[in-house]
């Protein structure tokens, strides 16, 4: 499926440059990162073709442009550092923390994308990364179960394909660009004075660099299955009221022989302006049809205080409590069943 959804610019947070591991960094490669974030190649994944010229173009300086072999050599760094990863083998670059720090997850279109997007990674060792970014996603706020259904669907299927492809493999992994350098590069802790790069207290929105695999079930999937299986809140316009309810029941009982649209008002007059147990006021209904007479507030009205043949107690106020709240929460069973997250 081909994403038509097209970035138009790229956030870059204040904090970006407050954060003491980043600024750290040589010049060049603090300029390098900002301008993969610029590329309007980087899809809503963090992931972008690899074009050295383009990107040679972006860092120019005056009538100076830098060697594709400083670039390279910025890229290992900043892979080394776990901001950047690259794959020659598949031309791939990606952009580590992306998707969190332009908050892809918030916006639940941009976050479809994204998604679609994890699932045409080639690189394994990108695959890899990217497992564990999407393990910290969390699930946007959405009311519509059916983009809930669709978000959900995505994510299943970038997580299968972002597993798939990682399995196997292991870090250290394969580094970009390594081939014909006379010395190799130090790893992070190889290098006296190097700070760590993960700060305690950082700042939201400031460059982190952690890799994190965690296994499923993730806090994304939780939160998705929690809103899936979670009861609705009653509304008026998908619940039934209780009015509804009891003269559905009392229509079938005498055989829909009554006017249902009336009796259901005379009902909800009972329930709520004469403070009726549900139940009692369904007895009345079909007490008054079976005497005979018609059904008004009046002739319900006097069955219910039983100067009209009935012969049932009236109600106290723990029974009407109890009735109305085992009733509330029939309905609500009855009209918001639970189900079960797909997959």
């Amino acid at each position: 499926m081909v994403d038509n959804m097209a970035r138009e610019y790229g956030k870059v947070w204040f904090s970006i440059f407050t954060d003491e591991h980043f600024t750290a960094q040589p010049a060049v490669d603090k300029l390098l990162y900002i301008a993969l974030i610029a590329q309007p190649s980087l899809n809503y994944a963090g992931v972008q073709p690899i074009n050295i010229r383009r990107l040679r173009k972006a860092m120019r300086d005056g009538d100076s442009l830098p060697t594709e072999r400083e670039l390279e050599l910025s890229l290992l760094r900043m892979e080394r550092l776990g901001y950047v990863y690259t794959d020659e083998d598949t031309g791939e670059i990606l952009v580590r923390s992306f998707m969190r720090r332009d908050e892809i997850d918030k916006q639940p279109n941009v976050l479809k994308s994204a998604l679609r997007a994890l699932s045409q990674i080639e690189s394994r060792k990108l695959a890899h990364v990217m497992r564990g970014e999407l393990a910290r996603l969390t699930a946007p706020a959405v009311k519509s179960e059916k983009i809930l259904d669709e978000i959900a669907r995505l994510w299943t299927a970038a997580q299968t394909h972002l597993e798939g492809l990682a399995e196997g493999i292991t870090e250290p992994f394969p580094e970009p660009f390594t081939e014909g350098l006379a010395e190799p590069l130090p790893r992070p802790g190889e290098t006296e004075g190097l700070p760590e790069p993960l700060t305690e207290g950082l700042p939201e929105g400031s460059v982190v660099v952690e890799v994190e695999v965690v296994k499923s079930p993730t806090a994304f999937t939780q939160v998705l299955e929690k809103k899936k299986r979670a009861p609705k809140k009653p509304d008026a316009a998908t619940t039934k009221s209780i009015e509804q309810h009891i003269t559905e029941r009392a229509y079938e009982r005498v055989g829909k022989a009554f006017a249902f649209i009336p009796t259901r008002q005379i009902a909800k007059w009972a329930i709520h302006d004469r403070n009726t147990e549900p139940a009692f006021v369904e007895d009345a209904i079909v007490g008054v049809y079976d005497m005979g007479k018609p059904i008004t507030k009046q002739t319900v009205g006097q069955y219910l205080d039983g100067r009209l043949g009935s012969q049932r107690a009236k109600p106290s106020a723990t029974d009407r409590a109890q009735s109305v709240l085992g009733m509330t929460a029939e309905l609500l069973t009855e009209s918001t069943p639970a189900k079960e997250l797909r997959s």
